[in-house]
């Protein structure tokens, strides 16, 4: 595909055949003739020659042809195209080919497709020594989208769709690429596509679009849905920076708490540095705080850097007793960069006290003492991790406590249900539809069980916090009359003779 040192890439000419049924093959048929007619042949007459030249191709898909062409596709992307589907590298296109490369985009595996996206995109001739810049990926993405999102009539918002568009396309160098920054491998390109297999759907209904008119999409395609954008580290409501977490960091640990939440800042609450050594001083910081979800981070003499994620309010003064729900985990940083999860094992995910903190448990995975001076990290049942520091027993030099607050409330509540993964700024079919009877796609209602789901999550937080407030009032009652039963009882206490002192006056003066 796209030239002869590729050949080995592209389906078998009878397989591809296969591919089709009658009738759509009746439809390329007369497509292939109607441009093929309109090709100059080897001898310079037209009407007579079997093959696509370049000067038509470009006359049906390019913009600025002074033709009524549909699809407007910059010159560049449209000779890119041509060259995936010429793969003799002939400067034509013939029956067969024609039939193969459509076979590919609409028609074949998940590989073929993939492969057909990443030629275009790159105009190469053997895609797998090719490499995509992120110019070219991002200017051959959204001309794809916009110009099938005009084809099908779909109405966008052309400034909010770049920007889902680059966002895209920072995910995927910021993510898979490994071997260059700035570039992709197709390998890179394909891990990346595997997980975003939408974008496929956009050049196969180009393709069909471009070369069998009577194709209509039953549902118009979708842009996978944009990854949030990197949080921003606050403090005191301003920009700040972090001795612990860089931007990598920042996006990997982003991408491992509930969907629910990953559009946030990060809002420093307490930083060992800054604040002072001190775990009460630690504790008052984050309690009086209004976020409810926490990153632990701190590093160890040795270098690592490790941490652990808490989704509920911090209590104060639990002794050994442990909470937190399924959503912690601990993590990581450096030398490698790992998540926990729990293991099922035990519910031992938090402890908070006066003279520790800890995540995990009877074996600590992550354990610091009340001057966050020493500390401890062993494998752990709850979370099936390692040891996460250099040694098991180490010495702490650095602690970061950050709370997740929330960009968008309206986002957060929509981030983790199943209809968000339909959004974009394609939406659906309009006029396409509308005019061919097709019935007009609309988003399909959430059911009872996703709202009940969506409601749960929205309101576990406050639910929390609100067990949190009757705890603190029932401990509050318990302490009053502790301490008034005491009073009662006990015939010595400076405070029952300063009350029969007091009374013994009273009636003294009456």
């Amino acid at each position: 595909m796209g030239g002869k040192n590729s050949k080995e890439h592209v389906p078998d000419y009878k397989d591809a055949l296969s591919k089709f049924q009658s009738k759509e093959l009746a439809h390329l048929k007369k497509t292939f003739k109607k441009l093929s007619a309109l090709s100059e042949s080897e001898l310079g007459k037209k009407g007579k020659n079997k093959t696509i030249d370049k000067k038509t191709f470009e006359e049906h898909f390019c913009e600025g042809q002074g033709n009524d062409s549909e699809f407007h596709l910059p010159s560049m992307l449209a000779d890119h195209l041509f060259k995936v589907m010429d793969w003799n590298s002939e400067d034509q296109i013939d029956f067969e080919e024609f039939v193969i490369a459509i076979a590919m985009c609409c028609k074949g595996t998940s590989d073929q497709k993939i492969e057909f996206c990443y030629s275009v995109f790159t105009g190469a001739g053997d895609f797998q020594k090719a490499q995509l810049s992120k110019d070219d990926m991002y200017e051959g993405l959204k001309t794809i989208v916009f110009t099938v999102d005009r084809l099908l009539g779909v109405e966008t918002r052309e400034e909010e769709e770049e920007e889902h568009i680059r966002a895209l396309v920072e995910d995927a160098f910021l993510h898979f690429a490994k071997t260059d920054p700035v570039r992709l491998t197709y390998e890179e390109f394909r891990q990346w596509a595997e997980t975003n297999s939408q974008v496929m759907d956009f050049m196969e209904v180009l393709i069909h679009k471009g070369f069998e008119s009577k194709y209509i999409p039953q549902t118009a395609p979708v842009l996978p849905e944009a990854p949030p954008p990197v949080p921003t580290l606050l403090y005191n409501g301003q920009p700040f920076s972090s001795d612990l977490l860089d931007e990598e960091a920042i996006l990997k640990l982003r991408d491992c708490i509930p969907s629910g939440w990953r559009n946030t800042d990060f809002d420093l609450l307490y930083k060992a540095s800054l604040h002072g050594y001190s775990l009460k001083t630690c504790y008052h910081n984050v309690a009086t705080s209004q976020t409810k979800l926490y990153l632990w981070v701190l590093k160890d003499s040795g270098g690592h850097r490790f941490g652990g994620f808490l989704p509920t309010p911090v209590h104060i003064d639990t002794g050994t007793k442990f909470y937190g729900d399924s959503n912690c985990f601990v993590f990581s940083l450096a030398p490698t960069f790992a998540v926990y999860y729990p293991s099922s094992s035990n519910s031992n995910y938090f402890a908070s006290c006066s003279a520790y903190v800890a995540f995990g448990g009877p074996d600590f995975a992550i354990y610091l003492d009340s001057d966050i001076d020493k500390g401890i990290s062993k494998a752990s049942e709850t979370f099936g991790n390692p040891s996460l520091s250099a040694t098991e027993n180490f010495d702490c030099v650095h602690l970061e406590v950050w709370g997740l607050k929330l960009r968008d409330v309206e986002r957060q509540n929509s981030a983790s249900t199943p209809a968000s993964m339909r959004q974009s700024g394609s939406n659906m079919l309009k006029k396409a539809t509308s005019s061919t009877g097709v019935v007009e796609e609309k988003s399909r209602p959430r059911t009872e069980e996703e709202k009940k789901i969506d409601d749960l999550f929205k309101s576990n937080v406050d639910l929390q916090s609100e067990l949190e407030k009757l705890k603190k009032q029932l401990e509050e009652e318990k302490g009053k009359r502790e301490h008034l039963e005491s009073t009662i009882k006990d015939p010595i206490s400076p405070r029952s003779s300063l009350s029969r002192k007091s009374m013994s006056k009273e009636r003294g003066g009456h």
